[in-house]
């Protein structure tokens, strides 16, 4: 297990006890809706973190689990591209050790990090920041529709940590992939445009028959 995920593991339960005293901490997936066409390579989405509340936030560490439930839908990757600022930009234990940050993908893909140099970040009030650029394929034949994107695994795989312990996270915001082209069904013949040709030459041959 990565040093990340042990540290996950170790300040969670400590982090339900103690919530960040004037922070108020959210994950989640962005956009809410993630456009993707089937089949399709290399589509993105992030998943942030978010300081609503009126006190800064001190952080060290993360770990976050997402899942799809369509296996036409392959969670490829995550890496530190971020629309948002990067969490430890600068200060990344899988930056600056060459190591990706996500450690397996599939219709699962769980991710973690933490600062190079154990020191805490700080996010300020109203900030939002990046944990990950996830990338995925849709498969040829997907049905046109929306797929789920949801946070899985527990506290266990979604957790933050600073120097003193665990960070509670206040909420999880889920999103979804809206797939379109793909499979669609084959038009039905048009039985009633038939009607009237088969009666005309039906006519006609009993014309010929009267005139031979």
């Amino acid at each position: 297990m990565r040093p990340a995920l042990l540290f996950a593991a170790a300040f969670t339960a400590v982090g339900l006890l103690c919530p960040p005293a004037g922070a108020s901490v959210i994950f989640a997936i962005k956009p809410a809706t993630i456009s993707a066409a089937a089949p399709s390579t290399g589509d993105i989405f992030d998943v942030v973190l978010t300081n609503t509340g009126p006190g800064s936030l001190l952080v060290d560490g993360f770990s976050f689990e997402i899942s799809v439930t369509s296996a036409n839908i392959t969670l490829t990757g995550a890496n530190f591209s971020t629309s948002d600022p990067y969490i430890f930009a600068a200060d990344s234990f899988d930056q600056i050790n060459s190591l990706a940050l996500n450690t397996s993908s599939g219709q699962k893909l769980d991710a973690s990090d933490f600062t190079n140099d154990f020191a805490d970040i700080t996010i300020n009030s109203g900030s939002t920041v990046g944990l990950g650029h996830i990338v995925f394929n849709v498969a040829s034949g997907t049905t046109p529709g929306l797929y789920p994107v949801t946070f899985t695994g527990g506290p266990n795989f979604n957790s933050l940590s600073n120097s003193t312990g665990g960070v509670a996270i206040d909420q999880m915001v889920e999103a979804n992939i809206s797939v379109t082209g793909g499979a669609t069904s084959a038009p039905e013949p048009e039985t009633g445009a038939l009607v009237p040709l088969a009666l005309a030459v039906l006519l006609g041959v009993f014309k010929m028959r009267r005139h031979g």
